[in-house]
């Protein structure tokens, strides 16, 4: 994962969502992580893998429940 601490000038605005499409861009401000930048097929990957465990949760919660009655 890439880092950036601002100030990062405009013009290194496009460096840096360039970077985004390769991998997540981390942005640090006092020597923290405060964001990260993502592009959209990151983005929809993380929220598919979340949807995808939420599922699975919501079915071992159901087995469990009928399982007990």
């Amino acid at each position: 994962m890439a880092t950036y601490q601002p100030p990062t000038p405009i013009n290194g605005l496009a460096a840096l969502l360039d970077a985004a499409q390769r991998e997540p861009v981390m942005i640090r401000c006092q020597n923290r992580d405060v964001a990260v930048i993502l592009s959209p097929q990151g983005y929809d990957r993380l929220r598919a893998l979340n949807t995808d465990e939420f599922q699975r949760f919501c079915n071992r919660i159901g087995e469990r429940a009928a399982s007990e009655g």
